[in-house]
């Protein structure tokens, strides 16, 4: 590997992210490698799905795409555009932050590449109306930040992104090698689909403990906001109504248990290879009540499949009333993919901002003292450094010529003389076993994912 690319690689990268200029490919490919890293998700490079060398996703896979435009609206006096594609297995939604409705041609090409057997069904791709950019060179900090949306199982059209620190938290993921939600809230309700006001508000004015009603609220507002599912806790009393969740879905749960008075409120979550319990008592043995719901919502992990179960330290409660508050605080950290026991909440703040929660029917990240980056865990990224090095050396100046080489690409016969013309001019030989040889490492770094 060669250090003068890498450390060039991230002058510039930092450079470009800190002065608001418009993000090109390695920048972009930097983080794909760095989501490939992180979870199950297996984004393409941009270079290789912008020269073809990929091979298309299966039909019931899950994909998350950046895709570069070489104009906006097809107009050839523009710099270029980013954007994000989703594919849930059903339908491909592409998250655009100028809201183009349009299907452009290079958005077009790459989707069939990427999904063939859509478009040969006739289904149309959807284009929902996400928070928009405020200058023209905001689309790529605007495409990751949807990227990430994504992968934490919210909708991106139901986001305010704070835009004033966008690019410094872009900037610490990308130097840091960790991915986290971007500073955001989750925008109100629609009117028509809000959540029946059924809770009592004095509950959680007088530092009451939280009855079932309060939770149920909360898990209404994470099924309508997000792509969690959780179960009502009256509902989960009657065990024989329930069903076991998919064991490849993730999934949020507060769990109610019984007590000697009052009784108690945790907050359970599954990765799909291990499930965590965050107890704001920070007891670490299940209670008998929460073991019989666990075992019917996660069999796979109390079976011989026996996936481990994680009782994580959080930050406890200061009262005897307080589980239900944490539980949801915990819930939400979850959601925004940060990790509950790096937090600590301000604890004088936590009832009044679940009010605010509550009544402008808003999920907005609980008032911290501290955050998950002092504690968060760092991966070994020489593997994506060196990868991306390699695909630097084969796709220096690709960027700078896009709009060129688009407008000349009208056929499969001059994309095949288009490549190997490009190529050429790059001085590299034996271009064959050179693309080879990247998609191997690519495909090999896809195989090291960690949950």
């Amino acid at each position: 590997m060669d250090n003068n690319i890498t450390q060039n690689f991230s002058e510039c990268a930092r450079k470009r992210v800190t002065s608001g200029d418009l993000l090109e490919d390695s920048d972009i490919d930097f983080f794909l490698l760095l989501l490939t890293k992180c979870s199950k998700y297996k984004p393409f490079s941009t270079l290789l799905l912008y020269l073809g060398l990929i091979s298309e996703i299966p039909r019931n896979q899950k994909h998350i795409q950046i895709i570069y435009l070489s104009s906006v609206c097809n107009n050839p006096n523009d710099t270029g555009h980013w954007v994000t594609s989703y594919y849930d297995t059903d339908y491909i939604y592409v998250f655009d932050s100028i809201n183009n409705k349009v299907m452009h041609k290079d958005l077009e090409k790459s989707l069939k590449l990427l999904h063939p057997y859509y478009f040969l069904e006739g289904k149309r791709v959807i284009f929902p109306k996400v928070q928009q950019q405020t200058n023209q060179k905001d689309c790529g900090i605007f495409a990751i930040a949807f990227a990430i949306t994504l992968l934490c199982k919210m909708k991106p059209d139901l986001l305010t992104y704070n835009t004033h620190i966008m690019r410094p938290h872009l900037l610490k993921l990308l130097v840091s090698k960790y991915i986290a939600h971007f500073p955001c809230i989750i925008t109100p309700i629609p009117i028509n689909v809000q959540p029946r006001k059924l809770y009592d508000t004095n509950i959680i004015i007088n530092n009451a403990c939280l009855n079932d009603e309060h939770i149920d609220y909360f898990h209404t507002m994470l099924q309508q906001l997000s792509a969690y599912q959780p179960y009502s806790t009256l509902y989960l009393q009657n065990i024989s109504k329930i069903s076991h969740i998919n064991e490849n879905n993730k999934h949020i749960q507060i769990l109610f248990q019984r007590g000697s008075t009052i009784g108690h409120f945790v907050c359970t979550y599954y990765d799909t290879s291990t499930l965590f319990v965050y107890d704001s008592m920070n007891n670490k043995e299940l209670h008998s009540d929460i073991s019989i719901v666990l075992k019917t919502l996660h069999p796979y992990c109390f079976n011989e499949q026996k996936k481990p179960i994680i009782f994580q330290t959080v930050q406890s409660q200061k009262n005897a009333t307080d589980c239900g508050v944490y539980s949801i605080a915990y819930a939400v950290t979850l959601l925004f993919g940060y990790r509950p026991e790096t937090m600590v909440y301000n604890n004088s703040e936590m009832r009044k901002h679940l009010l605010k929660i509550f009544e402008t029917r808003t999920i907005e990240h609980f008032p911290c003292l501290s955050t998950f980056s002092n504690y968060c865990s760092q991966f070994n990224f020489s593997s994506i450094t060196e990868t991306r090095a390699t695909i630097s050396g084969l796709g220096n100046n690709v960027m700078h010529n896009r709009k060129r080489t688009n407008d000349q690409i009208t056929d499969e016969t001059s994309l095949q003389n288009h490549r190997e013309t490009n190529l050429h001019s790059l001085a590299i030989k034996k271009k064959k076993h050179t693309i080879k040889k990247i998609k191997i490492k690519f495909y090999k770094l896809e195989e090291t994912n960690v949950e």
